[in-house]
């Protein structure tokens, strides 16, 4: 496999069977130049992503701190063991966009509740524990202190993800079982 772009120490683009794949891994292009042979052994994932996506995964990759990548890495890793099959890949775009956005509002002093929070955390568990583990990495990288609503949209993303659905559709699956866990808390006066 050979560099065909280096986009910075961790990311390469390189053609594979004649279509262009964005490449990732520590340090993977460190001192190497375009043409040159990748190192197997470096390379930690290869994305297969539409032509849109791709764009989108580039232009993010050409805006972010290159550590939030890797920190998003380190996230999907851990997700990826609570399933069979590994999580759509497209987490890598959306989770990216939302830890830095939520990292430069949180700077600014702006945060946003998550209505769901109760609801994501009793709902799935697994996601939501990687989530809370997910905002102290951050916090620890990033001297950020994100809420503890972020880890509920991070859960979020991953379920979204292994479910290669629309993550309105979740939301939106999550806030109907609200609804009716407060009717049945409401009618057996669980208040």
């Amino acid at each position: 496999m050979k560099i065909t772009k280096i986009l910075n120490n961790n990311v390469v683009i390189s053609t594979i069977n004649h279509e262009e794949r964005i490449v990732m891994g520590k340090g993977i292009a460190f001192g190497k130049e375009n043409g040159q042979l990748l190192d197997k052994n470096k390379i930690d994932k290869i994305f297969r992503l539409t032509s849109n996506e791709q764009e989108h995964l580039l232009t993010l990759l050409n805006e972010i701190d290159q550590d939030i990548l890797i920190t998003i890495q380190d996230i999907i890793v851990e997700a990826n063991h609570l399933y069979e099959t590994p999580i759509s890949e497209s987490i890598y775009i959306s989770l990216t966009d939302h830890v830095d956005y939520a990292i430069k509002r949180t700077k600014q002093g702006h945060n946003i509740e998550n209505p769901l929070l109760y609801e994501i955390a009793k709902l799935y568990p697994q996601e939501f524990k990687i989530g809370l583990k997910a905002i102290k990495v951050i916090q620890q990288r990033f001297e950020t202190q994100l809420p503890k609503d972020e880890a509920g949209f991070i859960a979020m993303h991953i379920v979204n993800a292994s479910m290669d659905e629309n993550i309105s559709n979740i939301y939106e699956i999550t806030k109907i079982t609200k609804s009716i866990l407060d009717i049945v808390r409401y009618h057996f006066n669980l208040h």
